[in-house]
């Protein structure tokens, strides 16, 4: 970002207020004109500047008269800039809309370059952590329109917003690295963000501040546009949007029915944070989209429908962040999630260290794709312009639902990836993480613990495929039509994490505190790492059903997963592919808590139990990669590759043993000492 033209010093130009007499004057202005941002009788503030903005810290701290929680989160070297002249507007106006006075603020701006040299934390005693969470760089070309009856009016309906943070010939760019210039950078690139609320003159449309909600945005209908690339590069300039490596694309975008946005006072600890609230449904057009980034082909998940019976709103995220200190509770969650806990398991910790911290609480996801279109713009000839001849569409469902979701998150600046905090840390992330996923209450009943827990299949958790076009009658109720289901039914998921390292790394960098030698070197990219534990089950029945009626499940077994682990590295990056590929290396040192257990719905306490897995297994070179019609030989593909490494062939790792136990009888035992084994998956639409 040196070469870039610094921004505001600060110099105005305000261009309709100065050189127009009326531009104080009130208008009458129509529908039509409250949602533009001509301001042609307004203020227009034209801002620019050959020295920028610069700042050597910007500080959010909470509890300020609280001296055992307060502490706050430091921005440190702050610079923005600009490659433009003229690079931001501000255009204010006033007027009125059949005689109730409306307030219009719009402003752009111009390739904006936002750069963020060290992110710390700061203690009650105002000492800052000894290393930097790492660097970032935004760079955005984009605007707000808003229109309301006072800026924060609340009371009304029919404020009008339009947020971007993008162009459709300017995309974004969020670049993240944890060193100076010359550090790997991990990036969410091409980026595309607008909200924009819709239909405000008939429906819903409120932004306003309260003293209960706080800030907050509501409306029936709104649209979101929010697609990007991860990307990667090694050995980049500094902040480097050119010759990066391409991973994967991600978007949604579509009709948000009944947002509800909320951000006010929160808790963690009994501190005080920021609670951030958001819920809302699909809308008929919503689409999620999955591809390979700088490529067109891509499939397209769309056609959202919620469970059945299940109100309005069909997503739910309550979010609370806070900087904490050192010791502070985080306050437990269920792994099972009965009243109470009762037959459950009660997860929780306490900060480490200075953290920022997150929770979730009672969040659920309760819709699921029934359409799914394979986009391959090389069917009929350009691969960028796409043509109905380009899409195939599918009546099959990838359906994840989420039944209630808690999670205590803490993120400490630094990297320790084995609990040693060693002193002076270097930059980068290290986490704490309790996740878990329920079907409330349905272990219990499968148990035996609570016959009169329900099914609960609207509000429960489930992952599966489903034909959603199905003409004969499936499930035998008497009615075609069926939306035939198979997965993992009614399941419990939870994820534990201690001293996770969140890192940005180089090829060949040192991985689990040196475990990982020269010779088994990983390609860099975005690594997840502990050298302390990190744990991972999933049960549930295994079986189908209608998705519209679960309540005569085809149970086929009771699964229960259990993978324990004393190391754990899991490394995306470029695959070393040609066409290009997302490449992925995993490791796993399990520990005697690591189990599969496979038993009779009917008895759930008759289990075939491999138990006390103990061993290494690596995962090496994998990758998956979406090839189009003419790469994959007529057909757009999905390949799925690997190798998997076992015992002493997973650098010199303990060999694989487990015991093998039907019930409570121990029948044997199973030894893997080494093994190499090579899998290659190629999905294609029929």
């Amino acid at each position: 970002m040196a070469s870039r033209k610094p921004l505001l010093a600060m110099s105005l130009s305000a261009a309709g207020f100065l050189c127009n007499p009326a531009a104080a004057d009130l208008v009458e202005l129509n529908s039509e004109d409250m949602s533009s941002i001509a301001a042609r009788d307004g203020l227009t503030l034209l801002i620019d500047s050959p020295t920028g903005v610069t700042a050597d810290s910007i500080t959010w701290r909470n509890d300020k008269l609280d001296a055992t929680n307060r502490a706050g989160l430091v921005i440190q070297n702050m610079v923005l800039e600009s490659l433009t002249s003229n690079p931001v507007q501000v255009d204010i106006d006033a007027g009125a809309n059949a005689g109730t006075p409306f307030a219009r603020l719009g402003v752009t701006w111009d390739e904006l370059g936002l750069e963020l040299n060290a992110l710390r934390l700061e203690d009650a005693s105002g000492n800052l952590s000894a290393a930097s969470a790492g660097e970032i760089a935004f760079f955005s070309t984009g605007g707000i329109t808003l229109v309301n009856e006072g800026i924060f009016n609340g009371a009304q309906g029919n404020a009008q917003l339009d947020l971007r943070f993008s162009e459709p010939t300017a995309p974004g760019d969020f670049i993240l690295r944890q060193g100076g210039p010359g550090s790997p950078e991990f990036s969410f690139g091409n980026a595309n963000l607008r909200l924009q609320l819709l239909n405000c003159s008939v429906g819903n449309c409120t932004l306003g501040v309260d003293d209960v909600q706080g800030v907050f945005l509501q409306a029936d209908q709104a649209n979101l546009d929010l697609n990007f690339d991860l990307l990667f590069k090694n050995s980049p300039a500094d902040f480097d949007r050119t010759g990066r490596d391409l991973l994967i694309k991600l978007g949604w975008t579509g009709t948000l029915e009944g947002l509800d946005l909320s951000m006010k006072p929160g808790s963690i600890a009994g501190s005080q944070g920021i609670a951030i609230d958001t819920e809302f449904s699909y809308g008929t057009d919503f689409s999620f989209i999955l591809g390979q980034a700088g490529l067109e082909t891509r499939a397209v998940f769309k056609d959202f429908q919620s469970l059945s019976g299940v109100a309005s709103p069909e997503f739910s995220l309550p979010l609370t962040l806070d900087v904490v200190p050192a010791g502070a509770n985080f306050g437990n969650i269920c792994f099972g999630d009965t009243p109470a806990c009762a037959g459950g398991e009660s997860l929780g910790f306490t900060a480490d260290r200075l953290a920022l911290g997150a929770t979730i609480r009672n969040g659920y996801l309760r819709s699921y794709n029934t359409v799914v279109d394979v986009v391959d713009p090389t069917v009929t000839g350009s691969p960028t312009v796409v043509d109905p001849g380009d899409v195939d569409s599918y009546n099959w469902s990838l359906g994840y639902t989420f039944g209630r979701m808690d999670a205590n998150i803490a993120i400490y600046p630094g990297f320790d990836d084995d609990g040693n905090a060693v002193t002076p840390l270097l930059d980068g992330m290290t986490a704490d993480i309790d996740l878990v996923i329920n079907s409330p209450g349905h272990w219990q009943k499968l148990q035996g613990l609570d016959p009169t827990a329900g099914d609960n299949w609207a509000t429960n958790t489930h992952f599966f495929i489903a034909d959603t076009l199905t003409a004969a009658d499936v499930d035998g109720d008497g009615l075609s039509g069926d939306q035939f289901a198979f997965g993992l039914i009614n399941a419990d998921l939870v994820w534990e994490a201690d001293d996770l390292a969140i890192r940005v790394a180089a090829d060949g960098d040192s991985a689990l505190q040196g475990t990982l030698t020269a010779a088994d070197a990983l390609p860099g990219g975005l690594w997840l790492e502990s050298s302390t534990g990190v744990r991972y089950q999933f049960r549930g029945i295994l079986g189908g059903g209608d998705l519209n009626d679960l309540s005569d499940l085809a149970e086929i077994s009771v699964v229960d997963v259990r993978l324990d682990t004393d190391k754990f590295l899991f490394a995306l990056s470029p695959g070393n592919t040609s066409p290009a590929s997302i490449g992925f290396d995993g490791l796993l040192d399990f520990n005697t808590g690591t189990y599969v257990s496979l038993a009779e719905p009917s008895r759930p306490d008759t289990e075939l139990r491999i138990e006390n897995i103990q061993g290494r297994l690596m995962w090496r070179d994998g990758f998956v990669q979406i090839l189009n019609s003419v790469e994959g030989g007529g057909r757009a593909a999905l390949v799925l590759a690997n190798n998997l490494l076992v015992g002493d062939t997973a650098a010199g790792g303990a060999p694989l043993r487990a015991d093998v136990a039907l019930g409570t009888q121990r029948l044997g035992e199973m030894v893997i000492p080494s093994g190499q084994f090579y899998s290659e998956i190629s999905l294609r639409p029929q």
